[in-house]
Parts: C-alpha cells; sequence; structure tokens
C-alpha cells in the first residue's frame, strides 16, 4: 500500500509546477496523465481520467480521449492564477462536457452484436495441481451442457498449463458436446513455449473444428512476469495479437487480468484493431474484493468509452475458503457481472453466469474418480492416460 502510494504521489505530483507559464503547467500536467496510463502508475494509481470520461461520456471514443486530456491541460494551465480564472475553467470544462455529449448522442454502432455470449464466474480458488484441473474440465462441461450459448468464456487460466495429455480429455468432457451444440468454448490456459517460458492465452474451440489463440500482452509483474529469468516466467509482447475473430462483423479484443489496469492496452487495440467487443478474462481468487471489483470497472469504463460491448469471465476466491475466514460474500462479485449496456445504467441488461450446483455423477463418472483415486502414486503423464480410458 505504502508503494501505491508513492507511485501515486510521484506521478500526478509531477503535474503540479508553480512556473509562471501556464503553457509550461499544461505540458506537465499532460505528461503526468500520460504516465498514469502505463505500467505501474496505472495499477498503483487506479482511477485514471480517461476511465472517468467512459462513464461520463460513453460511446465518445477519441474525442473523448481528447475532451480527458484536454481537461488535464486545462487544469494545469490554470493553477495557481487568480479567482477571476475559475470562471473561465468552468466555462471551458462545460464545453468540453457538451461537445463530449453531442458526439455520445450522435454516435450510432452499425455492427450487429453476436448473440448467446456467457461469461462464466466461477470460485474455484487457486489451482491444486493436474487431478484439480481434470475435475475442472468435467465441471466445465456440466456447465455448458446446463446453460447452451453461442460462446462461452471461461476465466483466465482455469485449467493451468495445458499439457499433451489433456487433449483426450477435454475433448471428451466439453469439446465433442460443444460441437454438436454449435457452442463456441473460449477456455483461459497458459501454453508452454520451447524455451520453457509460459505464455497466457484465450483458446477458441470453434464448432467447425478450428482453433484461435489469443495471447496476453502484459502478464502481472513479479506474480507472472519475471524479465530476469529465463525459464518458467511468462511472455510479455505488447506486439502480440489479443484477437478472436467471431463472425464477418465482429472481432473480440481479450484482457487479461492485470491488462485491465492498463488504459493504454485498450488504446493500442482501437488503433491497431478497432474490435467490436471486450472479453475480459481473470483469475482474482487472491485479490481482496474491492480490488477485484476496481478491476472490473476499469475495463467497463474503457469498453464503454469507445461503446463496445463487455463481458467477463473471472474465478474468484472458493467459498470454502471464505466461509473459513466467516466473510460475507461480496454481492456484486457474486452477481459476476458479463455483459454490460453501454448506454445508460451500468447494469442495465446485464447477463449473469454462476457456477452451477453440483450433480450426482453418473457411473461413467464413479469409474473415473475411482480410478482417480487409484492412480494418484503414478507419475503424472500416466495418470493422464489411466483417466481418459477410465472416462471411456
Amino acid at each position: 500500500m505504502l508503494i501505491c502510494a508513492c507511485i501515486t504521489s510521484a506521478v500526478w505530483s509531477f503535474g503540479w509546477s508553480a512556473a509562471a507559464s501556464g503553457l509550461a503547467r499544461a505540458m506537465r500536467m499532460l505528461t503526468a496523465w500520460l504516465l498514469a496510463l502505463l505500467p505501474p502508475a496505472a495499477l498503483a494509481a487506479p482511477g485514471h481520467p480517461l476511465v472517468a470520461i467512459g462513464y461520463m461520456l460513453p460511446s465518445t471514443g477519441w474525442c473523448g480521449v481528447a475532451a480527458s486530456a484536454l481537461l488535464a491541460a486545462a487544469a494545469g494551465y490554470i493553477g495557481p492564477r487568480r479567482p477571476a480564472s475559475i470562471a473561465n475553467a468552468f466555462m471551458c470544462t462545460a464545453a468540453i462536457v457538451l461537445a463530449g455529449t453531442g458526439v455520445s448522442l450522435a454516435h450510432v454502432q452499425n455492427a450487429r452484436q453476436p448473440q448467446g455470449i456467457v461469461g462464466m464466474t466461477t470460485h474455484w480458488g487457486a489451482l491444486q495441481g493436474v487431478d484439480d484441473a481434470l475435475a475442472r474440465l468435467q465441471r466445465m462441461g456440466v456447465s455448458a451442457k446446463r446453460r447452451p450459448s453461442a460462446i462461452v468464456l471461461w476465466p483466465e487460466s482455469v485449467i493451468g498449463r495445458y499439457e499433451p495429455g489433456m487433449q483426450p480429455v477435454l475433448e471428451l468432457e466439453l469439446l465433442q458436446a460443444s460441437r454438436r451444440g454449435g457452442e463456441t468454448q473460449v477456455v483461459g490456459m497458459d501454453l508452454a513455449m520451447p524455451d520453457g517460458r509460459l505464455m497466457s492465452a484465450a483458446v477458441a474451440f470453434r464448432p467447425d473444428g478450428s482453433i484461435e489463440t489469443a495471447v496476453a500482452r502484459q502478464p502481472a509483474p513479479l506474480a507472472l512476469w519475471r524479465p530476469w529469468l529465463i525459464e518458467r516466467t511468462f511472455v510479455a509482447d505488447w506486439g502480440a495479437s489479443n484477437m478472436l475473430r467471431l463472425d464477418e462483423a465482429n472481432q473480440a479484443a481479450v484482457i487479461f487480468c492485470y491488462e485491465e489496469y492498463v488504459p493504454v492496452m485498450y488504446l493500442i487495440n482501437e488503433l491497431r484493431n478497432r474490435p467490436t467487443l471486450y472479453f475480459a478474462i481473470a483469475n482474482t481468487w487472491a485479490a481482496p474484493s474491492n480490488a477485484a471489483a476496481i478491476q472490473t470497472w476499469h475495463s467497463l469504463g474503457m469498453a464503454r468509452l469507445f461503446g463496445r460491448s463487455y463481458y467477463k469471465a473471472e474465478n474468484r476466491e472458493s467459498r470454502e475458503s471464505r466461509d473459513a475466514r466467516g466473510e460475507e460474500p461480496d454481492a456484486w462479485l457474486l452477481a459476476g457481472p458479463t455483459k454490460r449496456s453501454n448506454s445508460g445504467s451500468a447494469f442495465k441488461n446485464c447477463a449473469f453466469a454462476h457456477e452451477p450446483a453440483p450433480s450426482f455423477p453418473s457411473p461413467r463418472r464413479q469409474r473415473t474418480s475411482l480410478a482417480a483415486s487409484a492412480c494418484r502414486c503414478l507419475p503424472r503423464r500416466h495418470r493422464l492416460l489411466m483417466l481418459t480410458v477410465a472416462r471411456r
């Protein structure tokens, strides 16, 4: 907390100057505005003015970006001048807000939005090894059958590190039924690279058998991205593609967890790709409830700024761990908002998806459970093979 406070104060105090020139003060404030768009300031100083503009002037796009920058520059230009200039400041602010409101009201989104997209909110907590990953695949298959949708979005790293031996289980539990139902499953997983590093990815498995991968551009520093390590670290590449093609008219930009805090990531997507939707996938089981909520408000604000539809899939702390500490559930996080309207209230036309209640296993699943118990002492690759055979 102290480190975040120091970074926040350093960034925004840079914008204040006692210089006599109003233009010099404006440039310093604009520089602070730019620094707050980038890590680590974006994470340490949440609530960038650009995010606020997304809620105040939704669908204004680059005009809203310009309005936010102009307001910051105007605040620096006026600075510690005579009180008479405060009236000019209010007039300038009102003009910018009215102009932005006019652009927002005139904005028409022509793209036909795809229907039937569901972002899943799970309460599975930290992944506890390969057995837990296999159990999650089984639960994901049950969830997909109970909630048929065109596109099902799963949280970041929901099955952890993907191993080739997991493919038969993934096929049997999730993909076969999805192909029959015409569903696309977007699954968060960690992909191993030949050099020993990992890549956080969202892999789309389509009904026609095709596969498309969107990758994270900036994993969380220290927790995932450790640039001083040669292996066992995640890749950071701001030029990588985080896009998924949905149909001829729509493509989604996938925002991974930590990236939700970094407004410049959205600006890069808007410059390069012009997505029609934003998919936010997060794994916030270790984050406090308020931090996870702030993260969601950040990504939602940026999506609203550009008038994009917004869907989120999030893996939160397990209910058992929360109940063991005696904490009350957070209503906002239990709701797991997955889509929000870009006009009116942020809660208007929301869609909600929850982890389904457990069901009694079928005889085949009982055999699988017995096989899992019997082969825990075997090597990891042998366990995957044994469990696949048991499921058949």
